[in-house]
This record gives C-alpha cells, sequence and structure tokens, in this order.
C-alpha cells in the first residue's frame, strides 16, 4: 500500500513539473515587430537597437519591398506614378497585416512613402510605431 501511495505522489510530482514546464515555456514566448523595409536582407538586430529595442526580446517577422527605398526629389516634390502608388499601397498593406501579430511596427522605406505612413500612423494612434531612415540608423518618427 505504501508503494502504491508513494507511486502516486511521484506520478504526480512529473504531472506538476511537466504542467508548470509548459506553462514557463509558452509564456517566455517573444513578441514580435513587424518590419516594412526595402532591403532584402536588413540587419534586423541593428534595427531594433536603433529603435531602443532588446534584440533577445523579440523576433522580427519582415517583408521586403524593392523599389521602397526611394527618396523625395531634391525640390521636396513627388513624381506621382503608377509605380510608386502601388508600394506606397504595399507598404500600407503590410503595415495593417502586422496590426494582428506584431506588438511593434518598424518602417524603414524612403520619404516618398510618407504619406502612407502618415495615414498609418493617424489611424492607429495607440500602436508602437518606429518610421526609420533609410539606411536603418536613425529614428525620423515614433508613437508609443
Amino acid at each position: 500500500m505504501k508503494k502504491t501511495g508513494m507511486l502516486l505522489v511521484i506520478m504526480l510530482l512529473i504531472v506538476c513539473f511537466v504542467a508548470c514546464g509548459c506553462a514557463c515555456s509558452s509564456s517566455n514566448e517573444k513578441e514580435k515587430v513587424g518590419l516594412v523595409t526595402w532591403e532584402e536582407n536588413p540587419d534586423t538586430e541593428m534595427i531594433l537597437e536603433t529603435c531602443g529595442l532588446d534584440p533577445d526580446s523579440y523576433d522580427v517577422v519582415y517583408n521586403s519591398i524593392p523599389g521602397a527605398d526611394k527618396e523625395r526629389n531634391s525640390d521636396g516634390t513627388i513624381d506621382s506614378s503608377g509605380e510608386d502608388a502601388q508600394i506606397e499601397a504595399n507598404v500600407c498593406k503590410m503595415a495593417s497585416d502586422y496590426k494582428m501579430s506584431c506588438t511593434v511596427i518598424v518602417f524603414q522605406i524612403g520619404s516618398r512613402y510618407s504619406t502612407g505612413i502618415d495615414e498609418f500612423l493617424s489611424e492607429n494612434e495607440g500602436r508602437t510605431v518606429f518610421v526609420l531612415s533609410t539606411d536603418g540608423t536613425e529614428v525620423l518618427d515614433s508613437q508609443n
């Protein structure tokens, strides 16, 4: 009888440790950062550090939009072309897609697409968003 009771206690302790281990591992899941960038292989660690975020605490998911590194013309104007409109639409769509799964959204694209970013910021005032320079070394705008 004592052996059966001891066996039950040991089994109960094993179940408790396993359950605790599962709960602990799920609570260590990293938060996600959604990055909209022009780079095919961005330096995500540097980008997180630029934003003041600990790279070990976040997983970065990103979408690359080739050509989105275009800046405004030297006189401040923007050439309006179908390609630019499509890129800006893609930027806004990707950022909206990240809203559901990411706690932080980072834009690393050219100033030519700032209108779309400004609209996203105004529509998502409660979100943590960073707007970086195209090289990812400077925060141009942010909201928390």
